[in-house]
Protein backbone atom coordinates (compact mmCIF):
# COMPACT_ATOMS: atom_id res chain seq x y z
CA UNK A 1 0.00 0.00 0.00
CA UNK A 2 1.60 3.44 -1.21
CA UNK A 3 1.91 6.58 1.16
CA UNK A 4 -1.32 8.07 -0.44
CA UNK A 5 -3.48 4.59 -0.04
CA UNK A 6 -2.32 4.39 3.89
CA UNK A 7 -3.62 8.01 4.33
CA UNK A 8 -6.67 7.80 2.81
CA UNK A 9 -7.72 4.52 4.75
CA UNK A 10 -6.39 6.52 7.87
CA UNK A 11 -8.50 9.39 7.08
CA UNK A 12 -11.56 7.09 6.35
CA UNK A 13 -11.47 5.54 9.87
CA UNK A 14 -10.62 8.76 11.45
CA UNK A 15 -14.00 9.66 10.12
CA UNK A 16 -15.88 7.57 12.44
CA UNK A 17 -15.20 9.29 15.68
CA UNK A 18 -17.68 12.17 15.37
CA UNK A 19 -19.67 14.32 17.83
CA UNK A 20 -23.68 11.98 17.45
CA UNK A 21 -22.71 10.69 21.19
CA UNK A 22 -22.02 14.34 22.09
CA UNK A 23 -24.60 15.63 20.69
CA UNK A 24 -27.54 13.18 21.92
CA UNK A 25 -25.82 11.34 25.19
CA UNK A 26 -26.50 13.18 28.68
CA UNK A 27 -24.65 12.28 31.73
CA UNK A 28 -25.65 11.41 35.76
CA UNK A 29 -23.46 12.31 38.48
CA UNK A 30 -24.37 11.62 42.12
CA UNK A 31 -22.87 13.13 45.28
CA UNK A 32 -21.70 10.32 47.59
CA UNK A 33 -23.21 11.05 50.96
CA UNK A 34 -20.95 8.84 53.58
CA UNK A 35 -22.37 9.90 56.34
CA UNK A 36 -25.87 8.31 55.50
CA UNK A 37 -28.00 11.41 55.18
CA UNK A 38 -29.10 13.83 52.33
CA UNK A 39 -31.67 13.30 48.97
CA UNK A 40 -29.82 10.73 48.35
CA UNK A 41 -30.18 8.80 50.89
CA UNK A 42 -33.84 9.49 51.19
CA UNK A 43 -34.77 8.45 47.71
CA UNK A 44 -32.34 5.28 47.50
CA UNK A 45 -31.85 4.02 51.47
CA UNK A 46 -31.33 0.35 50.53
CA UNK A 47 -28.83 1.46 47.66
CA UNK A 48 -26.92 4.20 49.43
CA UNK A 49 -26.92 1.61 52.38
CA UNK A 50 -24.85 -0.73 50.29
CA UNK A 51 -22.90 1.86 48.63
CA UNK A 52 -20.89 2.81 52.24
CA UNK A 53 -20.55 -0.29 52.81
CA UNK A 54 -19.12 -0.96 49.57
CA UNK A 55 -16.77 1.55 49.44
CA UNK A 56 -15.82 1.67 52.98
CA UNK A 57 -11.85 1.00 52.31
CA UNK A 58 -11.71 3.37 49.31
CA UNK A 59 -9.30 5.94 49.15
CA UNK A 60 -10.40 9.59 48.08
CA UNK A 61 -9.73 9.36 44.75
CA UNK A 62 -11.59 6.61 43.94
CA UNK A 63 -14.93 7.14 46.15
CA UNK A 64 -16.77 9.24 43.74
CA UNK A 65 -16.02 7.03 40.78
CA UNK A 66 -17.63 3.97 42.61
CA UNK A 67 -20.24 5.49 44.20
CA UNK A 68 -21.40 6.79 41.06
CA UNK A 69 -20.93 3.62 39.12
CA UNK A 70 -22.24 1.10 41.58
CA UNK A 71 -25.40 3.64 42.03
CA UNK A 72 -26.38 2.98 38.00
CA UNK A 73 -25.56 -0.53 38.26
CA UNK A 74 -27.24 -0.96 41.37
CA UNK A 75 -30.60 0.87 40.18
CA UNK A 76 -30.40 -0.75 37.21
CA UNK A 77 -30.77 -4.20 39.01
CA UNK A 78 -33.54 -2.80 40.74
CA UNK A 79 -35.35 -2.19 37.41
CA UNK A 80 -34.82 -5.88 36.19
CA UNK A 81 -31.13 -4.96 33.92
CA UNK A 82 -27.94 -6.67 34.98
CA UNK A 83 -24.78 -6.75 33.45
CA UNK A 84 -21.62 -9.17 33.17
CA UNK A 85 -21.34 -12.65 31.17
CA UNK A 86 -17.93 -13.08 30.04
CA UNK A 87 -15.64 -9.60 31.30
CA UNK A 88 -12.42 -8.57 29.22
CA UNK A 89 -10.64 -6.69 32.69
CA UNK A 90 -8.03 -4.96 30.64
CA UNK A 91 -6.89 -3.28 34.11
CA UNK A 92 -7.38 -6.50 36.04
CA UNK A 93 -9.39 -7.43 38.85
CA UNK A 94 -12.24 -4.20 39.75
CA UNK A 95 -14.42 -3.74 42.50
CA UNK A 96 -16.29 -3.18 39.53
CA UNK A 97 -17.19 -6.95 39.57
CA UNK A 98 -19.67 -7.15 42.49
CA UNK A 99 -22.02 -4.81 40.31
CA UNK A 100 -21.76 -7.17 37.29
CA UNK A 101 -24.46 -9.93 38.64
CA UNK A 102 -25.91 -11.30 35.32
CA UNK A 103 -25.96 -15.01 35.80
CA UNK A 104 -23.04 -17.04 34.51
CA UNK A 105 -20.56 -13.79 34.77
CA UNK A 106 -16.85 -14.70 33.98
CA UNK A 107 -13.78 -12.59 34.15
CA UNK A 108 -10.59 -12.23 32.36
CA UNK A 109 -7.86 -10.33 33.62
CA UNK A 110 -5.53 -8.80 31.21
CA UNK A 111 -3.15 -6.55 32.37
CA UNK A 112 -1.53 -3.31 29.72
CA UNK A 113 0.55 -3.29 28.61
CA UNK A 114 1.21 -7.36 28.64
CA UNK A 115 -1.81 -7.83 26.77
CA UNK A 116 -1.86 -4.48 23.93
CA UNK A 117 -5.22 -2.54 24.38
CA UNK A 118 -4.66 -1.69 20.75
CA UNK A 119 -4.34 -5.05 19.73
CA UNK A 120 -6.81 -7.42 21.01
CA UNK A 121 -6.93 -9.41 17.44
CA UNK A 122 -4.01 -10.81 18.60
CA UNK A 123 -5.83 -12.13 21.47
CA UNK A 124 -8.95 -12.77 21.45
CA UNK A 125 -11.53 -13.86 18.54
CA UNK A 126 -14.10 -11.18 16.87
CA UNK A 127 -17.47 -11.01 18.80
CA UNK A 128 -16.03 -13.01 21.95
CA UNK A 129 -16.68 -11.04 25.09
CA UNK A 130 -20.07 -9.12 26.49
CA UNK A 131 -17.91 -6.31 28.17
CA UNK A 132 -14.58 -4.51 27.79
CA UNK A 133 -13.73 -2.79 30.93
CA UNK A 134 -10.40 -0.38 30.61
CA UNK A 135 -10.18 1.44 33.82
CA UNK A 136 -7.28 4.26 34.58
CA UNK A 137 -5.92 2.54 31.25
CA UNK A 138 -6.74 4.48 28.22
CA UNK A 139 -4.53 7.60 29.38
CA UNK A 140 -1.54 5.32 28.77
CA UNK A 141 -2.33 4.03 25.36
CA UNK A 142 -1.09 6.01 22.51
CA UNK A 143 -3.59 5.62 19.99
CA UNK A 144 -6.85 5.57 22.14
CA UNK A 145 -9.41 5.65 19.07
CA UNK A 146 -7.61 2.39 17.71
CA UNK A 147 -8.07 0.82 21.50
CA UNK A 148 -12.14 2.00 21.12
CA UNK A 149 -12.40 -0.18 17.61
CA UNK A 150 -10.43 -3.10 18.92
CA UNK A 151 -12.67 -3.31 22.29
CA UNK A 152 -15.95 -3.08 19.52
CA UNK A 153 -14.55 -5.76 17.82
CA UNK A 154 -13.88 -8.41 20.29
CA UNK A 155 -17.66 -7.24 21.88
CA UNK A 156 -20.42 -9.48 20.93
CA UNK A 157 -23.56 -7.31 19.76
CA UNK A 158 -25.36 -5.93 22.66
CA UNK A 159 -22.12 -5.64 24.38
CA UNK A 160 -20.39 -2.78 26.45
CA UNK A 161 -17.45 -1.10 26.78
CA UNK A 162 -16.75 0.56 30.25
CA UNK A 163 -14.16 3.14 30.14
CA UNK A 164 -12.74 5.19 33.14
CA UNK A 165 -9.90 8.13 32.93
CA UNK A 166 -8.01 10.91 35.13
CA UNK A 167 -9.72 14.13 33.48
CA UNK A 168 -6.99 15.80 35.68
CA UNK A 169 -4.12 13.81 37.45
CA UNK A 170 -0.28 14.07 38.02
CA UNK A 171 1.89 12.38 35.33
CA UNK A 172 2.16 9.09 36.00
CA UNK A 173 3.91 5.81 34.48
CA UNK A 174 2.13 2.56 33.07
CA UNK A 175 4.47 2.61 31.60
CA UNK A 176 3.92 5.74 29.65
CA UNK A 177 1.42 8.78 30.30
CA UNK A 178 -0.29 10.15 27.02
CA UNK A 179 -3.71 11.91 27.87
CA UNK A 180 -6.52 13.40 30.03
CA UNK A 181 -9.79 12.87 28.60
CA UNK A 182 -13.43 14.54 29.92
CA UNK A 183 -16.16 12.88 29.17
CA UNK A 184 -16.82 14.99 25.99
CA UNK A 185 -13.51 13.14 24.58
CA UNK A 186 -14.98 9.50 25.45
CA UNK A 187 -18.34 10.33 23.98
CA UNK A 188 -15.97 10.96 21.32
CA UNK A 189 -13.65 7.94 21.26
CA UNK A 190 -17.46 5.95 21.72
CA UNK A 191 -18.75 6.93 18.24
CA UNK A 192 -18.38 3.68 16.52
CA UNK A 193 -20.82 2.19 19.37
CA UNK A 194 -24.31 2.39 18.86
CA UNK A 195 -25.54 4.31 21.97
CA UNK A 196 -23.56 5.83 25.65
CA UNK A 197 -25.88 3.46 27.84
CA UNK A 198 -24.21 5.52 31.19
CA UNK A 199 -21.25 8.25 31.70
CA UNK A 200 -20.39 11.20 34.40
CA UNK A 201 -17.48 12.91 35.56
CA UNK A 202 -16.39 14.20 39.17
CA UNK A 203 -15.97 17.60 39.52
CA UNK A 204 -14.03 19.03 42.58
CA UNK A 205 -11.85 21.84 43.27
CA UNK A 206 -11.30 20.31 46.87
CA UNK A 207 -9.43 16.68 44.94
CA UNK A 208 -8.25 19.10 42.22
CA UNK A 209 -6.52 20.94 45.14
CA UNK A 210 -5.13 18.28 46.53
CA UNK A 211 -3.39 17.09 43.03
CA UNK A 212 -1.34 19.97 42.81
CA UNK A 213 0.30 19.55 46.31
CA UNK A 214 4.16 18.25 46.40
CA UNK A 215 3.08 15.74 48.99
CA UNK A 216 0.05 14.86 46.90
CA UNK A 217 0.53 10.85 47.42
CA UNK A 218 -0.18 10.94 51.32
CA UNK A 219 -2.99 12.86 50.98
CA UNK A 220 -4.48 10.64 48.14
CA UNK A 221 -4.51 7.60 50.62
CA UNK A 222 -7.13 9.30 52.89
CA UNK A 223 -10.73 7.43 53.16
CA UNK A 224 -13.58 9.13 53.29
CA UNK A 225 -15.14 6.44 55.29
CA UNK A 226 -13.03 7.72 58.55
CA UNK A 227 -11.45 11.20 57.62
CA UNK A 228 -13.76 14.09 57.84
CA UNK A 229 -11.42 16.28 54.75
CA UNK A 230 -11.64 13.04 52.42
CA UNK A 231 -15.76 12.78 53.28
CA UNK A 232 -16.20 16.79 52.54
CA UNK A 233 -14.23 16.54 49.49
CA UNK A 234 -16.16 13.50 47.96
CA UNK A 235 -19.59 15.17 49.28
CA UNK A 236 -18.81 18.37 47.58
CA UNK A 237 -21.27 19.35 44.82
CA UNK A 238 -20.26 21.03 41.55
CA UNK A 239 -19.08 24.71 41.29
CA UNK A 240 -18.27 25.79 38.39
CA UNK A 241 -15.91 29.75 38.57
CA UNK A 242 -17.85 32.52 37.85
CA UNK A 243 -18.76 32.62 34.08
CA UNK A 244 -17.47 35.78 32.99
CA UNK A 245 -15.73 38.79 35.40
CA UNK A 246 -15.18 41.40 32.52
CA UNK A 247 -17.09 42.73 29.17
CA UNK A 248 -14.55 40.60 26.63
CA UNK A 249 -14.78 37.38 28.83
CA UNK A 250 -18.69 38.06 29.30
CA UNK A 251 -19.32 38.01 25.27
CA UNK A 252 -16.67 35.03 24.76
CA UNK A 253 -19.09 33.10 27.14
CA UNK A 254 -22.52 34.05 25.13
CA UNK A 255 -20.61 33.75 21.80
CA UNK A 256 -19.47 30.08 22.62
CA UNK A 257 -22.95 29.35 23.91
CA UNK A 258 -24.34 30.65 20.86
CA UNK A 259 -21.71 28.34 18.57
CA UNK A 260 -23.14 25.49 20.49
CA UNK A 261 -26.72 26.12 19.99
CA UNK A 262 -26.19 26.04 16.73
CA UNK A 263 -24.23 22.92 16.79
CA UNK A 264 -27.03 21.65 18.58
CA UNK A 265 -25.42 21.44 21.79
CA UNK A 266 -26.79 22.83 25.12
CA UNK A 267 -23.88 23.71 27.91
CA UNK A 268 -24.79 21.66 30.93
CA UNK A 269 -26.57 24.03 33.81
CA UNK A 270 -29.04 21.35 35.09
CA UNK A 271 -29.82 22.24 38.82
CA UNK A 272 -29.51 19.46 41.07
CA UNK A 273 -32.65 16.93 41.02
CA UNK A 274 -35.06 16.28 43.86
CA UNK A 275 -33.73 13.08 43.97
CA UNK A 276 -30.06 14.03 44.58
CA UNK A 277 -28.93 13.52 40.98
CA UNK A 278 -27.67 15.99 39.05
CA UNK A 279 -26.39 15.88 35.46
CA UNK A 280 -23.03 14.80 34.74
CA UNK A 281 -21.48 17.16 31.84
CA UNK A 282 -19.33 19.87 32.84
CA UNK A 283 -20.27 22.91 33.27
CA UNK A 284 -18.02 26.11 32.29
CA UNK A 285 -15.18 26.49 34.95
CA UNK A 286 -15.51 23.18 36.66
CA UNK A 287 -12.90 21.34 37.82
CA UNK A 288 -13.32 17.98 36.45
CA UNK A 289 -10.78 15.24 38.52
CA UNK A 290 -12.26 12.21 36.84
CA UNK A 291 -14.58 10.79 34.14
CA UNK A 292 -16.37 7.23 32.81
CA UNK A 293 -18.40 6.53 30.08
CA UNK A 294 -20.27 2.93 29.00
CA UNK A 295 -20.95 2.83 25.34
CA UNK A 296 -23.07 -0.06 24.13
CA UNK A 297 -22.06 -2.15 20.80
Amino acid sequence: MDAEARFEATRAALATFTEQHVRTANCSYVMPEPGGTGPLSASYPKITHQLRENCNELTVTRYTIEWNLGFWFLREAENGRTYGGRVLEISGKSSLRRYLVKPGTTFEEAIYPAVDVTALHKAYPRESFDMVIAESVLEHVFNPQLAAFQAHRVLRPGGHFLMIVPSQYPHHFGPFDYWRMSTSGLKTLAAPFGRVAMCGSHRSAGLAALLTQPDYPDNLRIYPSRNRKAAAIVSEAPKATAACNDKKRCKRIRDSAAVFARRGLEPDGTPKKSDGTLRGDPRYGDLVVSSWLMAEK
